[in-house]
């Protein structure tokens, strides 16, 4: 007769994804440009001319599914559009907690759910931003070349998450408190 197994005891999987900010219903607006769209291609002679309308629509629910943070033992990835940006936990010098308050595009993609590129924040200046909303609460990593900022749907846990790998962290004090309670007794 065999010894009984013994579960082993549950190690964090050595990468694991961060949600995103849930992306606003946009539907209304997606039907109204697909119909304009539309109308313009019918009463025209080059109906061709207006086929990127569904191509414009279907990239930016495109861009909002390749949107992605993932978290692994010594980086980050950053996975958009376009590419992935990695980013060693070694190269962030200090993570920040930020409220967004809304800014203007520079050089940047943005579509519901999707803002990707360089914006003009307010307060902030201008900021290279790796998310899916301009507005609410983010986390801003700052690099020893400039600074990236990312828009989880808990910054909380993005900031618990690097400090488990030494990164000092700039947060108000009820932040940091929920940063130390997660890390004391678990994800919860």
């Amino acid at each position: 007769m065999s010894p009984p197994r013994r579960s082993a005891p549950s190690q964090p999987p050595a990468w694991r994804a961060l949600p995103l900010v849930p992306a606003r219903d946009e539907s209304l607006w997606t039907a109204l440009i697909l119909l304009l769209f539309g109308l313009a291609a019918w009463g025209t002679r080059v109906p061709w001319l207006f086929a990127f309308g569904p191509a414009l629509v279907f990239l930016g629910y495109l861009a909002r599914a390749r949107l992605a943070y993932l978290a692994g033992p010594d980086r980050l990835i950053v996975q958009t559009l376009v590419g992935r940006r990695v980013i060693p936990y070694a190269a962030i010098q200090r993570a920040e907690y930020l409220e967004l308050a809304g800014g203007i595009r520079l050089l940047a993609t943005y579509a519901p759910g999707y803002a990707v590129g360089w914006f003009y924040l307010s307060g902030l200046g201008r900021q290279l931003l790796l998310g899916s909303t301009d507005r609410g609460p983010a986390v801003r990593l700052h690099l020893h070349r400039g600074a990236v900022i990312v828009t989880p749907q808990d910054p909380v846990e993005a900031l618990a998450l690097v400090e488990e790998h030494g990164v000092p962290l700039d947060a108000p004090r009820w932040v940091l408190k929920e940063v130390r309670r997660r890390r004391k007794g678990g994800r919860g």
